[in-house]
């Protein structure tokens, strides 16, 4: 018996993690070429977006990511200098609340260049420095 109820509660809570958070199920990145960042190096960024969204934006669905262009580069840059870094990169998203709000916004709402702002030393990982609205 207390195995069974030890069980069911895995399964509960596993059940109850899998459905928090925000939703990147569908995400539609778009490619934007870059002088400075390989794919490798987009991709990476993208993938720390991703993960931090999922695990905080919760109620919330991203509909879509882009690079901000290497010229978004210069703009952020003191980002990565207060962080004793090396390199910035910029993205812009899109997405939508659910009925709730989730993680404190308007419920049934569509946020749109949402900026995500990540920096890294050469040979390290890609971190968010910051996020939000312009």
């Amino acid at each position: 018996m207390k195995k069974i109820i030890s069980v069911l509660l895995i399964v509960l809570i596993t059940i109850s993690m899998a459905s928090c958070g925000g939703n990147i199920d569908n995400v539609n990145i778009l490619k934007y070429p870059s002088e400075v960042y390989s794919d490798e190096d987009i991709s990476a960024a993208i993938e720390t977006v991703l993960s931090f969204f999922k695990e905080r934006f919760e109620d919330c669905t991203l509909t879509e990511i882009s690079y901000a262009g290497d010229e978004s580069i210069e703009e952020y840059k003191s980002h990565a200098e207060r962080d004793n870094t090396d390199e910035v990169i910029v993205f812009i998203s899109s997405f939508n609340t659910g009925s709730s709000g989730g993680a404190s916004f308007a419920p049934n709402h569509t946020y749109n260049h949402w900026k995500w702002i990540l920096i890294r030393d050469t040979v390290g990982k890609w971190r968010i420095s910051d996020y939000g609205l312009p």
